[in-house]
């Protein structure tokens, strides 16, 4: 479900304004770690895996008390940039890519494109796609509802930690399982840790939607 930004006609141009404020101010705390709440990321991170509809009643409660359903600190961003160059950095060590440019070209990589490009594309086309032709029509007493860039990224940024969780960790810890050469299983059908891999996308590229 996809919150969105209640405004009235007459303060469209007030919420422009106190939009081009709120990016600013998201990049520059990215810079200040003592701006950032680490604990309540931490809370957020966990009860995506475990609980993600009270992370979007949490949000609803954001947006009453601040009056915008995207976050304003970029904590979430930078803890899961940096979790990522650590499992990136793990994956080109357990496969021998012992070279300096290799493991920052592995990093790169991960967090650039997987995250961060793939991110600003799917952000996007949900805030277009929401804001074009997911609004409901105003009525004359009604008020105009608007989806936030900011709020379409962090959607993409929730539902990406759980893939994270699954892909680079959990998937991390089983490569000495599937790539053992000492498991009977796999002596046999020595194919089977390659449609694994992929089964494993799958689930989690369908099982997390965009919520």
């Amino acid at each position: 479900m996809l919150g969105g930004v209640t405004r009235t006609s007459t303060s469209l141009h007030g919420d422009s304004v106190r939009y081009k404020r709120i990016v600013p101010e998201y990049f520059r705390r990215i810079f200040h770690y003592p701006q950032m709440d680490i604990e309540y990321t931490f809370w957020i991170m966990f009860y995506l895996c475990f609980n993600p509809a009270r992370v979007y009643r949490n949000t609803s409660w954001h947006k009453q008390t601040k009056n915008q359903w995207a976050r304003d600190d970029p904590a979430f961003v930078v803890i899961l940039v940096f979790f990522m160059s650590i499992a990136s950095m793990s994956y080109a060590i357990a496969f021998h890519y012992l070279s300096i440019l290799h493991i920052i070209k592995t990093m790169f990589w991960a967090v650039f494109f997987d995250f961060i490009t793939v991110g600003l594309v799917v952000a996007t086309a949900g805030w277009w796609i929401s804001n074009h032709f997911l609004r409901e029509s105003a009525h004359h007493h009604s008020v105009d509802q608007k989806v936030e860039w900011l709020y379409a990224f962090d959607i993409h940024c929730n539902s990406f930690f759980p893939l994270f969780i699954i892909l680079y960790v959990i998937h991390f810890f089983l490569l000495p399982v599937f790539m053992s050469t000492n498991i009977t299983i796999f002596k046999k059908y020595k194919s089977i840790p390659i449609p694994y891999s992929g089964i494993v996308h799958i689930i989690c590229t369908g099982g997390n939607p965009k919520y």
